[in-house]
């Protein structure tokens, strides 16, 4: 691939103004107050796979380089310095000397050595039930990697790959310290005192299902930008918005989302900001996933639901469901329909916007054609009207809106399959339990959400390869495999398959993307310097603090 990579027609980081991008160095001590509406399924970085467990490790543990202040900063985190040595596609990175790990109390341990990196990435490569393996091997492109000494990591790709950086601000590449995982055995990841910290924080409480609290890791090599002695996080399961905003005007936590009927009461408060996003929340069919084995997943047509098996049947979903109607009548918050896989005005490549491919997108509502398709497709199945006695469970989100989201789509389903006896019930579950179920291959269909690991297409696409172990649905075309297969194709090449590639799996309804969200917050006027992002970890709290 060639290396003249352009990536973004929007900042590939949004330095929120509305948050306050103050630079004064005020030693402010004020505790930040926020919510979680989930509690966090696990701070193992091998085994993360989520939002909001990545979103913790962003902030209480750190890689070779992080994301900064500015729109598409790459800056330095364990690493001082780095090399790169275009004709033997080796990186060299200098680990910091002043890089320490710290037990969940703060209390010095010892130096982050290079010698970490290759445990880590050792263990995620392992061949265990880890699924994001793949990000070093198929995404980095990584061939080989060592511990020079104690401070200096060799790593060498197999071909020049642009958006390497953007990679390594993930948190599966983060270092492990190989005594707490001894030390922790199955524990390790579950318990904030399982683990050792090397980031802006420490992870000193975490009661599951009530409260974590990160608290300043005074023995951080960069400590003195952080004014923040301690962020407490409220995690409310079952989350209803209000509560949420009650907590908000009690002065009880200092950011709040706002959703349905609370957006049009309070969105041009003074307080109010809109903070886009690229998460894409979709419909996914379990088509053939029987469970996650060795990452990958085992392909079996008798998994999940016969139903769906049918293209047809699942094609008709996609087109019976009005996707407007639940941007505009039930989430009201800036969110927009999806009628792709990717957001637009994201991601380009030598001027192309990857959207230009798609125009309007795919699948756009026609509820004609959906009746005519799940006709054709009860037909091959075998099936006639009458009462087939038959039945599909919805595994969803425990949220407020996930609630209203479904029971739509729970209604759209009714109506399709009114004359054909089939009962749709909704499951509502944890997301650390929902993860394990779709692990399992234990559903039939469920709502879901993709947030991007880094600034790619294929941070999207390459979840549906066959052998993916985040190809949750089982979704197998050797087409679609070997549009994403990038070896001996020039980076416009491999730009061009993938656009295609998208296509592919829309149109097979494997998924069915229903919105990309975006958010209106309430925020408190007084807090500062809280830098999101659009890919990998959803936020740095490193420089943020309440005035």
């Amino acid at each position: 691939m060639t290396n003249n990579l352009k990536i973004y027609t929007i900042s590939l980081i949004l330095i929120l103004s509305l948050f306050g991008c103050s630079t004064n160095n005020v030693d402010n001590s004020s505790i930040i107050h926020l919510l979680e509406i989930e509690d966090i399924p696990t701070l193992d970085i091998s085994d993360a796979t989520d939002p909001i467990s990545f979103n913790s490790l962003g902030n209480v543990m750190e890689g070779l380089v992080m994301q900064g202040q500015t729109p598409g900063e790459v800056v330095m985190g364990v690493a001082d310095s780095y090399t790169y040595d275009e004709s033997t596609l080796t990186w060299t990175f200098h680990i910091n000397p002043e890089a320490n790990w710290v037990n969940n109390q703060g209390e010095l341990q010892r130096k982050v050595t290079a010698q970490d990196f290759v445990y880590s990435w050792n263990r995620v490569l392992s061949g265990e039930t880890f699924q994001y393996g793949f990000l070093l091997t198929d995404v980095a492109k990584i061939v080989s990697y060592e511990a020079i000494d104690d401070q200096t990591l060799s790593v060498t790709l197999s071909e020049n790959v642009p958006y390497f950086l953007s990679i390594l601000t993930f948190p599966t590449t983060y270092p492990l310290p190989y005594e707490t995982i001894e030390a922790s055995g199955a524990a390790y990841g579950s318990r904030a005192d399982s683990l050792w910290y090397n980031g802006p924080y420490v992870m000193s409480e975490w009661t599951h299902g009530s409260q974590f609290v990160w608290t300043k890791n005074d023995n951080y090599w960069d400590a003195d930008v952080v004014k923040t002695s301690a962020i407490v996080w409220r995690v409310i399961e079952n989350y209803e918005t209000a509560t949420g905003i009650d907590l908000y005007d009690a002065g009880e936590i200092d950011l709040v989302q706002l959703s349905g009927e609370f957006v049009a009461e309070r969105k041009d408060d003074a307080d109010a900001i809109l903070i886009p996003d690229t998460a894409v929340y979709y419909l996914m069919f379990n088509i053939a996933n029987a469970g996650i084995l060795d990452g990958s997943p085992i392909i079996d047509e008798k998994a999940g639901n016969d139903l769906f098996d049918n293209e047809k049947i699942r094609q008709a979903i996609a087109y019976q469901i009005d996707k407007t109607y639940i941007t505009d009548y039930i989430l009201k918050d800036g969110s927009v329909p999806a009628y792709s896989f990717i957001p637009s005005d994201y991601l380009s490549y030598e001027g192309i916007a990857f959207e230009s491919y798609r125009n309007d997108g795919y699948m756009l509502t026609n509820k004609d054609l959906a009746q005519t398709l799940f006709e054709e497709g009860m037909q091959e199945l075998g099936y006639e009207p009458g009462d087939n006695n038959l039945t599909i469970e919805i595994i969803n989100y425990e949220t407020s809106s996930a609630a209203l989201i479904i029971e739509y789509v729970r209604q759209e389903l009714n109506t399709l399959f009114a004359d054909y006896g089939v009962t749709v019930t909704i499951k509502p579950l944890p997301l650390a339990e929902k993860l394990l179920i779709y692990q399992a291959g234990d559903f039939e269909l469920t709502l879901s959400r993709w947030l991007p690991d880094y600034d790619w297409p294929t941070t999207y696409l390459d979840k549906w390869i066959s052998t993916n172990a985040h190809n949750l649905a089982g979704y197998n075309n050797t087409e679609y495999d070997a549009l994403l297969n990038t070896e001996s194709k020039s980076t416009l090449d491999a730009f061009k398959d993938l656009q295609m590639a998208e296509k592919l799996v829309i149109e097979d309804a494997a998924i069915v993307p229903l919105y990309q969200a975006a958010g209106i917050y309430l925020s408190n006027p007084s807090l500062k310097n809280v830098y999101t992002y659009l890919s990998g970890v959803k936020a740095s709290y490193k420089w943020a603090y309440k005035e």
